[in-house]
């Protein structure tokens, strides 16, 4: 094999040896990546729009019965009615968020049962709301005690009712929020893995490569310095003994032995011509 072969060969070994480490490398990262999407773009605002919609839920439930209380202060129902406010923005909010985000394929199911869920419990939240302020504005206008006691008991009907989807609501809810942070938390482990099994055979391939460049690298060199002390040898030899008869030995089919294969050639030619001399020495000394 010539010696730009075994060079040609060897840094196309190298090379694509480094191009596996690279593709390899390239591949654990973008797994690592994926992971680091999964959680920064996908569970974190889905767990953020969901406790978004969880703070406004608990916040309206927590107004309506603040405004049941037959005690409260008239001065205080603003406060609590700005507060039920914003809670629906809230949940509004929440919502706005969460909805459009990918969804597991459980994640979906949940989701498909939650939302009729919800919205009975909004619109049983909005009656409580509107009997509420029908209570409230039969005692403002000091109407009789039976027009005011069926307003309250109105309102603790429309009040007592949501509670039954309030559970229901409250399940399902809980459900989606501990699904979004296992999941998170699932993608993170597997983050930590593939980076790390990417470092070690990164690494590995690292020191292979290096290994097999250095072994190859080693193995040319050796082989050429070997060839060529050889050829300056046996040169030598037949320079200092003048024997025109002796022959470079060559054992390889690389440039060293084409060159080894040339002087063999040329001191044949020198000894011909040797030759052709000496004869036609011999014969003008005859003549």
């Amino acid at each position: 094999m010539k010696i730009t072969t075994k060079l040609v060969a060897s840094f196309a070994t190298v090379i694509t040896l480094s191009g596996i480490m690279g593709t390899i490398g390239y591949r654990g990262l973008s797994s690592v990546t994926a992971d680091l999407e999964e959680v920064g773009m996908v569970r974190e605002p889905s767990v953020e729009g969901l406790l978004t919609i969880q703070h406004g839920f608990y916040g309206v439930r927590a107004a309506n019965a603040a405004l049941m209380i037959e005690s409260l202060p008239a001065d205080k129902h603003p406060a609590q009615k700005k507060f039920r406010e914003e809670c629906f923005e809230d949940i509004a909010s929440g919502w706005k968020k969460y909805e459009p985000l990918p969804q597991s394929e459980e994640e979906a199911k949940i989701w498909a049962e939650f939302v009729p869920q919800f919205k009975a419990w909004e619109e049983a939240a909005k009656e409580t709301e509107a009997a509420e302020n029908s209570w409230e504005k039969a005692i403002a206008e000091k109407q009789p005690a039976e027009a005011i006691a069926a307003a309250k008991a109105d309102a603790s009907a429309k009040f007592a009712a949501v509670g039954a989807h309030f559970a229901v609501v409250h399940e399902n809810l809980n459900r989606l929020v501990d699904l979004n942070v296992k999941i998170a938390q699932d993608a993170t482990h597997s983050g930590r893995e593939n980076a790390a099994t990417s470092k070690k055979i990164m690494v590995g391939s690292m020191v292979g490569v290096v290994g097999l460049a250095t072994v190859l690298a080693g193995l040319i060199c050796v082989n050429i310095n070997r060839s060529i002390k050889a050829l300056i040898t046996r040169i030598t030899e037949i320079r200092e003994s003048n024997d025109m008869t002796k022959r470079v030995d060559v054992a390889s089919k690389d440039e060293i032995g084409m060159l080894g294969e040339s002087f063999n050639s040329m001191i044949l030619t020198l000894h011909d011509i040797i030759a052709e001399v000496k004869s036609g020495a011999v014969q003008i000394d005859a003549g």
